[in-house]
C-alpha cells in the first residue's frame, strides 16, 4: 500500500498521481472490507453474482416480528433513558456469533442460498448491535 501512497507521487505527471490516488483508494476499500466479516461476506457473495440488494431475501415472519419487537425495546430504552440491557446485548452478540459461523460454514461449502439467508438476518442484527454499541458509548460502558 505504501508503494501507491498518493504523497510519494507529489512530484510525478498528473496521470501518475491520479493513478495513485485511484489504486490508494481501492486498496483502503479493499482493506476494509477484508476486515468487516459482513462485507466480506456480501463480496463472496457478489463474486457469485448474488447481492441482497438486486434479489431481496424473504425472511420468516416470525424472524422479522422479534426483530421489530427489539427495536421498539430499544427505542422505549432509549426514549425513557433506561439501564443498559445487557441481558438483549448477550443475546444479541450470540446470535450474531451462531450466525457468522453459520455463514462460515456455508460459503466454504458454496451453499449460497443459505448463506444468502443467513447475510439478511445478520444485517438485522447488525443493526441492532450498532445501536447497542450506541447505547454502551451514551452510558459509559464503552
Amino acid at each position: 500500500m505504501k508503494l501507491l501512497h498518493p504523497d510519494l507521487f507529489t512530484n510525478k505527471s498528473d496521470t501518475e498521481k491520479q493513478h495513485s490516488q485511484d489504486q490508494s483508494s481501492l486498496l483502503n476499500e479493499a482493506y476494509k472490507t477484508l476486515l468487516s466479516p459482513l462485507a466480506r461476506a456480501h463480496y463472496l457473495l457478489k463474486l457469485e453474482n448474488i447481492t441482497l440488494e438486486e434479489s431481496p431475501v424473504q425472511l420468516e415472519p416470525d424472524f422479522l416480528m422479534r426483530i421489530m419487537e427489539i427495536n421498539e425495546d430499544l427505542a422505549e430504552i432509549i426514549s425513557k433513558n433506561e439501564s443498559f440491557p445487557m441481558e438483549l446485548a448477550i443475546e444479541m452478540r450470540q446470535e450474531i456469533d451462531d450466525h457468522m459461523k453459520q455463514l462460515s460454514t456455508a460459503l466454504n461449502q458454496m451453499d449460497l442460498t443459505k448463506a444468502r439467508e443467513l447475510l439478511a438476518r445478520l444485517q438485522y442484527f447488525n443493526n441492532i448491535n450498532d445501536k447497542l454499541i450506541d447505547l454502551e458509548v451514551k452510558h459509559g460502558i464503552i
